[in-house]
């Protein structure tokens, strides 16, 4: 995975600054292969990570753990800061029929679109 953009919502940052006494640069050190490693203390117990959360429920458990109490389920990430990701605006009825054709073709939206642009843009 090559991760070349981080989108911070303010009220995100502003969460991981209060609950876990993070920057956003000390998270974004980790994207950029510079990472900042913490060690539990001896003995502490951590709780298991959950399987088959909701969102509900996954968004409560991080809110009250720290990923860095989880070294052996961290995974190392390439961060490109030089690339860029476009963001455009799709009207809701057009985003259906699309995600219906990616469901069909067995691939993401993303990945449907990238493809017809990519091929409108060859035969122009």
């Amino acid at each position: 995975m090559n991760i070349t953009v981080i989108i911070w919502l303010q009220n995100i940052a502003e969460k991981i600054e209060r609950k876990h006494n993070l920057s956003k640069d000390e998270v974004e050190q980790t994207f950029i292969n510079d990472p900042h490693y913490r060690f539990l203390e001896k003995g502490k117990i951590i709780d298991a990570i959950p399987d088959d959360m909701t969102i509900e429920e996954a968004s409560e458990f991080w809110d009250n753990h720290s990923v860095a109490d989880y070294p052996s389920r961290m995974v190392r990430i390439e961060y490109n800061p030089e690339g860029k990701v476009t963001f455009i605006a799709i009207s809701n009825e057009l985003l259906k029929t699309l995600d219906q054709k990616a469901k069909k073709e067995g691939i993401s939206v993303e990945t449907l679109v990238n493809l017809w642009i990519q091929e409108k843009l060859i035969s122009a």
